[in-house]
């Protein structure tokens, strides 16, 4: 249980207790009395010779980076540890103390069916009971409010669940417009170019038109619009049964497409494979009039979505430029859309979903000014265990209580044993450093748990269970990350057997060097350059670096400004080790 008599002590310190601590990667976070939970880093602690511990009480400054929390001068206070330590000849070792806290009571039976619904989650939103499971996120709002128009994240870190809830509310005030990147007709679309715009922007024009149309097709349901409008719209924009771009244009381009019922002289007929005199400006212009002259005060929403699913074929069309001039005229598009519709108060509000590793692929000019309406997906550990607790309640049908008691619920109280039982963690702890902090990572972890302990008879996880499940989740985390990689590197799949001839967590650069060249010169991979691959490996968390000065573990997922140091050795991520065969 933590301490509720914390304070703030003259001067600015706050007192507060750790309650989470990773050792291997030098992180945690400090609860106080405040509802945010503060991050620290080992590098923050005054007094780091004293044990590290979770339940340990800390004095330290409080500090905004960023819009975060962040622990300075971080002190710990003297025999407050609230880990037990045994011995072995002269090596010490130390032990997390099993979870002796309140905990929900379930019965048996409760406990195998929320086993049972636990085992059945969805890693894919699309597939998900988004309505009872997905948790109210800060995000959504700023986007409903059009504070956002840029998500960014990791795969799995919760794009596509957000697009999902988005397109789902039932408010007669938002209407919500889904356009999916999947069997995207880039080829199509690259003769559709403007000529008035210089690369990359000459598909600005075409990304608004594509808007305009979108928001116009949804003002045609909308009863706030006049009726006759209305019936206008319909005319030019009846209703469709398909939610990819690509049979949007084709039905949209099918026959004569004319819109010159809606009050503004436009009409064309073939666009994709006929040239009209109008000129793609003067179509949005039109549109972009209709739009500020009959828009009602509704909120319209058109959410781009799943442009990596063909990501891996993308890289071609990367290296030749015209994908990503696409991208970057998407990007500024929206942000053109925004500027005209905010002079005439509407609430139209295109929003972009992408993955961080293709939104660094865009260098261009104006991609500082994005930044007020960009949002990175990135989660604490205060925050993962929130959606857990939030998904574990709807499972097990209560709410109310506290992360550990609700977690402890279907979780047995005992830690969880590693190198060779000389060492502890509280079991989700251990979970923890087997992920990359994603939600997908838990979500994954906690199913596969689920199945093996109903495979053996139901009841509470267990931390043999846990242990027996590392293997599976290890497996599945590095699928997920050859996907990621294989449209920057084919050879992925190859290139991470490396690792499993080293058999080592811990390597020198020149290690993986020498063995690499070697596979380079028996022709077994393509890719010549060894340290772009290094570059690769750490930017997707594969591997980090170890620090040389305080000995602690540097991963990108947990620290997204660090580049890979070539002068540190590097260590492989705990989560891949198994599948990897190091372990």
């Amino acid at each position: 249980m933590y301490n509720e008599n914390l304070k703030l002590i003259g001067g600015g310190i706050m007192q507060g207790q750790i309650c989470f601590y990773n050792d291997e990667r030098g992180f945690g976070f400090i609860k106080t009395n405040h509802e945010q939970d503060c991050y620290f880093h080992i590098e923050s602690v005054e007094n780091n010779e004293e044990k590290i511990a979770v339940g340990s009480l800390v004095e330290f400054d409080e500090r905004i980076f960023s819009g975060r929390k962040r622990a300075t001068r971080v002190k710990i206070l003297p025999s407050t540890s609230k880990q037990r330590s045994s011995t072995d000849g002269s090596k010490k070792f130390f032990k997390t103390a099993d979870y002796a806290g309140e905990f929900l009571v379930l019965s048996s039976n409760e406990i195998d069916q929320t086993l049972i619904e636990i085992s059945n989650w969805k890693l894919e939103a699309k597939l998900e009971d988004t309505i009872r499971y997905f948790l109210p996120m800060p995000e959504v709002g700023e986007i409903l409010r059009g504070r956002r128009s840029y998500v960014i994240g990791r795969k799995g870190t919760g794009k596509s669940a957000i697009v999902s809830h988005l397109y789902d509310i039932s408010d007669k005030e938002i209407y919500t417009e889904k356009l999916s990147f999947k069997n995207f007709p880039f080829n199509d679309l690259y003769d559709l170019n403007d000529s008035h715009f210089t690369k990359p922007n000459q598909y600005i024009t075409l990304w608004k038109y594509i808007i305009y149309s979108s928001i116009v097709q949804m003002m045609g349901t909308s009863k706030g619009i006049d009726k006759k409008i209305r019936k206008k719209i319909h005319k030019v924009y009846p209703e469709r049964d398909v939610s990819d771009l690509k049979g949007l244009l084709r039905k949209w381009t099918s026959g004569d497409f004319s819109i010159s019922v809606l009050g503004h002289g436009f009409s064309f007929a073939n666009w994709f494979s006929k040239k009209v005199e109008s000129s793609w400006m003067e179509r949005v212009d039109r549109l972009e009039g209709f739009v500020a002259e009959n828009c009602d005060e509704a909120t319209y929403l058109v959410l781009f979505d799943e442009l990596d699913e063909d990501y891996k074929e993308m890289m071609t069309q990367f290296i030749n430029g015209g994908y990503i001039h696409l991208l970057t005229s998407l990007f500024k598009a929206v942000q053109d859309i925004r500027s005209v519709m905010g002079k005439y108060s509407k609430n139209i509000y295109p929003v972009i979903f992408l993955r961080d590793d293709i939104y660094d692929l865009i260098t261009d000019a104006d991609k500082t000014k994005w930044l007020d309406l960009t949002t990175r997906l990135d989660w604490t550990i205060p925050e993962i265990q929130k959606l857990l607790k939030y998904r574990i309640e709807k499972a097990a049908n209560t709410q109310g209580l506290g992360f550990n008691p609700v977690w402890h619920s279907i979780f047995d109280v005992k830690s969880v044993p590693y190198a060779n039982r000389k060492k502890s963690l509280h079991s989700f702890d251990y979970i923890t450093r087997s992920t990359q902090g994603r939600p997908r990572d838990f979500i994954h972890y906690l199913q596969v748990c689920a199945e093996s302990q109903l495979e053996n008879g139901g009841g509470k996880i267990s931390a043999k269970t846990i242990l027996s499940a590392d293997k599976a989740y290890s497996n599945y985390l590095k699928s997920e990350l050859i996907d990621e990689i294989h449209g920057v590197i084919p050879d992925i799949n190859t290139i991470l057997r490396i690792f499993t001839q080293i058999r080592k967590w811990i390597l020198t650069i020149d290690e993986f060097r020498r063995i690499y060249r070697d596979y380079v010169d028996r022709q077994i991979i393509e890719t010549k350059d060894p340290d772009f691959v290094l570059q690769t490996l750490f930017y997707f968390s594969v591997i980090g670096n170890v620090s040389r000065q305080r000995n602690y573990h540097i991963f990108r997922h947990e620290h997204s400004e660090a580049v890979l140091n070539f002068h540190e050795n590097i260590v492989i991520h705990r989560g891949l080790m198994k599948s990897l065969q190091i372990i």
